[in-house]
């Protein structure tokens, strides 16, 4: 009877050996997986290699690519995104190209307000702002390479009227102003002043250091604003509505508005990016 119960406990041995390597190997797959697919009329997915970049980033709701290939990326970090963290600009780099981010990053600026939701870049100058009250458009200045901080320009801020404003500022749009080298159009929108009733209402456009950064603002609207870098200050003109009845039916949870411009028809496309 011993011979065949040790045979026994060898084959059970075994069996829970296979099974524990065979549990790994599917964990290991799984690792190795990628983080989502990709699928569409005409789309290859093998043109394509999917990593992940980055992780533990706290919202991460801006990005914009600089000159060197690294990318700068807007968080929020602190208990809260909407009442208790701080705004920064963090690089990343991947020297080795490997799709993978070579370390958590540095931060090239920091004391911006929390909840940032949008970040653009024209030239030389940094565009960033998050949603609503108390989060105004901050300009910033690029130092001599990539990797050196930011300096602070100046910002442009939306004044609302007592009561709130249900439907505020939240994304930012930006291109190089057709035949004037040095300048860039800013666009923003503004909301409805609440859900479900006409906006009678307007805001103010008021600013920092940015002279010509002024105005009133109608609700339902999106707006441009044309910037100039004369590299000693940076000056504001050309207030213009350039669309309305533009209601943003969403408030109260951060989100970001995509405004893209194609250069060729210079037709403006919008998107709500909701998180």
């Amino acid at each position: 009877m011993k011979p065949c119960h040790r045979f026994r406990f060898f084959r059970l041995g075994r069996f829970w050996g296979l099974a524990a390597l065979f549990t790994q190997l599917v964990w290991l797959s799984v690792a190795l997986a990628d983080p989502f697919t990709i699928q569409g009329p005409g789309v290859h997915v093998t043109d394509f290699r999917i990593t992940v970049f980055a992780t533990n980033l706290s919202y991460p709701l801006g990005m914009v690519q600089l000159a060197d290939g690294s990318l700068l990326v807007s968080v929020s970090r602190g208990a809260s995104f909407w009442n208790s963290s701080t705004g920064q600009l963090l690089r990343l780099t991947d020297t080795n190209h490997d799709g993978i981010a070579d370390d958590s990053g540095t931060v090239v600026y920091s004391g911006l307000p929390g909840g940032q939701t949008s970040l653009r870049m024209c030239g030389q100058l940094f565009f960033v702002t998050g949603q609503g009250v108390g989060h105004p458009i901050s300009i910033l200045r690029a130092g001599p390479n990539p990797a050196s901080p930011l300096t602070f320009v100046g910002t442009i801020s939306v004044i609302y009227p007592l009561g709130g404003w249900e439907h505020p500022h939240s994304g930012l749009g930006i291109r190089p102003t057709p035949g004037r080298p040095g300048s860039c159009d800013l666009l923003f929108q503004l909301g409805s002043d609440q859900n479900f009733a006409k906006t009678i209402r307007t805001a103010s456009l008021t600013n920092a250091q940015i002279p010509g950064a002024s105005g009133t603002l109608e609700g339902e609207s999106i707006y441009l604003l044309t910037i100039t870098d004369n590299l000693t200050n940076v000056v504001a003109s050309n207030l213009t509505r350039l669309a309305m009845r533009w209601r943003i039916p969403f408030a109260n949870r951060p989100f970001s508005l995509e405004i893209r411009i194609y250069p060729a028809s210079r037709s403006r496309y919008y998107c709500l990016n909701l998180v």
